[in-house]
């Protein structure tokens, strides 16, 4: 009954198709989007050329179940506008048009990225549903910071620049300062198969600060 009203009061005021139903519409589009809370705190770079259907599909779904929705996803790869098309509409996932190489598109996306901190992701990587909270409030308390997290199944250990020499053991998720990528040289198409460990390399010989 109540919904029947309010349809006929939106009908009265807002008919459609009027300036005043468009610009309601494309309000709650924003509402919705998390636009009206300020900028992306964390951009995601999503591959997709070769990814599963299914594990892109849970995802994206593990992104939209963000309790802080101030976040950007960015897919990446040939396939990017055909995977896009087919996913809910948001205005937050987007898709990259940069050419060349995975590496080079991941810069061009970075470079590009709303976020103050970029994060790669994989097809199958799910995120609990604070995490962009979690990493923003990190990132936030000390401008600049590298910020990574902890696994279901790994507890990982407190930034440690010898210990990284040893091996990668930040892993995933691993949000990286948007303008530290270009200065700390990017994804390289010779070292992508280890992530972001060339990065956080460059990172700790730079003496910048991370922190988990």
């Amino acid at each position: 009954m109540f919904r029947a009203r309010l349809r006929a009061l939106q009908a009265r005021l807002a008919p459609a198709g009027s300036r005043r139903h468009k610009y309601l519409r494309a309000f709650w589009r924003r509402v919705r989007g998390g636009i009206l809370l300020g900028p992306p705190r964390l951009t995601f770079l999503l591959p997709v050329d070769g990814a599963d259907r299914a594990a892109l599909d849970a995802t994206i779904d593990s992104l939209l179940a963000q309790i802080d929705r101030r976040w950007e996803a960015v897919l990446v790869g040939d396939r990017a506008a055909e995977v896009r098309a087919r996913l809910p509409h948001d205005p937050r996932i987007v898709e990259s048009a940069a050419a060349g190489d995975t590496a080079a598109r991941f810069n061009a996306a970075a470079a590009a990225a709303h976020g103050a901190s970029v994060a790669v992701i994989s097809a199958g990587d799910l995120l609990l549903p604070h995490a962009v909270g979690a990493i923003g409030r990190a990132a936030a308390s000390a401008v600049g910071t590298i910020v990574y997290g902890d696994e279901m199944d790994c507890s990982k250990p407190d930034w440690s620049p010898e210990l990284l020499l040893a091996f990668p053991y930040a892993g995933r998720l691993c949000a990286i300062p948007r303008d530290a990528v270009a200065r700390l040289g990017g994804w390289t198409g010779e070292t992508l198969a280890a992530d972001d460990y060339r990065l956080l390399l460059a990172a700790a010989r730079a003496a910048a600060s991370s922190s988990r």
